[in-house]
């Protein structure tokens, strides 16, 4: 989910809807490259344990 960071109540309920993640408009490239490569590793590592 991506937001402004202001409303922790916006926050809280996108977790609690099953949001992954919250993050704030102003992420920089390599964080969010940064978590899209853990995103992946951990559905391929996952996808090979349920083999």
């Amino acid at each position: 989910m991506l937001g402004d960071g202001r409303n922790e109540q916006e926050k809280i309920h996108g977790l609690q809807n099953g949001c992954d993640d919250f993050l704030d408009r102003a992420v920089s490239i390599e964080e969010l490259e940064c978590r899209i490569c853990n995103l992946v590793r951990r559905a391929r590592r996952q996808r090979m344990l349920a083999r």
